[in-house]
């Protein structure tokens, strides 16, 4: 009897630092997110997207790089004989794995480019970064809304947390105050957009071949970067002297030391320690993927706390309750689409 109480304290214990540590690694990506917001004051959101994500694509590339030296080094020297194998069917995986992940890179790099790009462009117009990260999260949330129609079950319900979701962004827009910014909320969107087809590319390549996720994103994020800066250059080039806000720098030195160093630590937080911290809880089964889907729900909470806390913006009571229907329709969404996937995987 005393071994099965410390045996249900044990695994209480282990869930609750299960949580705990997934939690914290959504809001380091979210305070990554947010600190090219301290940029925005010398740069342009969108010359800060482009240099943050040439910095993520270098971390990240970087990181995977050394995972993968560190495998074949285990492969290759004494310790590692379940990892080597022949190397004709090495590079026959290969060439198979990469042939039908190619549409699944491509559409992540386009997503990880629109996401962070039209973020920022949305957070420089609206101001207001629990605004933002709740309108994004319209973009999963209407995808784990889909999920729930096509099993069938609670359609109704799916219908009335996206009828919720709705009131909660209209708390934090206060279109009848006249200070609703069409375009800044059209960015948001445009990046919650991209954050859902970001989700729909990760399924995909991690369904086609799990061992070459890290490098497929790495190459993602690469061809990413390299996309928003060929958007911003031609912009800032064809504007031929012609403002444009979110495009044009606020000073005519807006390449420093400063702007630079925010980007390489937004790209170092968002991009490397939070998805460390994620694949070390994976790795030890810390959280399952689908609770790890549903605690995403609280990143329009931690967007309105990191910008409190790193903007030194500050959300009104309206705004809190906008962001709490938000979550809560996201978390009731992804539980009830992860229990409806759990009961078909029982019934089969």
């Amino acid at each position: 009897m005393q071994r099965s109480h410390l045996g249900r304290l044990f695994r209480l214990l282990r869930t609750s630092a299960g949580i705990t540590v997934a939690v914290t690694s959504l809001a380091v990506a979210v305070t990554g997110r947010t600190v090219n917001g301290l940029s925005f004051d010398t740069a342009s959101p969108a010359i800060a997207a482009s240099i943050g994500l040439t910095c993520a694509a270098f971390v990240y590339s970087g990181y995977v790089e050394q995972r993968t030296v560190a495998r074949i080094v285990r492969a290759v020297f004494p310790g590692g004989e379940e990892l080597r194998r022949p190397l004709a069917d090495f590079a026959l995986r290969v060439r198979t794995t990469w042939l039908r992940m190619w549409k699944a890179i491509g559409l992540m790099a386009v997503s990880v480019a629109a996401m962070l790009y039209f973020m920022l462009l949305g957070l420089g117009r609206l101001d207001e970064m629990g605004t933002v990260s709740a309108t994004m999260f319209t973009g999963p949330l209407a995808l784990s809304v889909v999920g729930l129609w096509k099993t069938g079950r609670n359609r109704l319900l799916g219908s009335f947390l996206i009828t919720i979701a709705s009131t909660g962004l209209i708390c934090l827009t206060r279109p009848w105050e006249g200070r609703l910014d069409p375009l800044g909320l059209l960015f948001a969107a445009t990046a919650g957009a991209a954050y859902a087809a970001y989700f729909v590319a990760f399924r995909r390549m991690r369904r086609i071949d799990e061992s070459a996720l890290g490098l497929g994103s790495a190459l993602a994020t690469s061809l990413g970067a390299g996309l928003t800066v060929t958007i911003t250059g031609a912009v800032l080039w064809f504007s031929d002297g012609m403002e444009l806000k979110g495009f044009t720098p606020v000073c005519e030195d807006w390449l420093t030391w400063r702007v630079v160093g925010i980007a390489a630590g937004a790209a170092l937080l968002s991009n490397t320690v939070a998805l460390m911290i994620q694949a070390e809880v994976f790795r030890r089964e810390l959280v399952t993927v689908p609770a790890m889907s549903i605690l995403t729900s609280l990143e329009p909470a931690l967007g309105a706390l990191a910008g409190w806390a790193i903007l030194d913006q500050r959300p009104i009571p309206l705004d809190w309750i906008g962001i709490l229907m938000v979550c809560g329709a996201g978390f009731a969404c992804a539980y009830l689409l992860e229990r409806g996937r759990g009961a078909t995987t029982g019934d089969d």
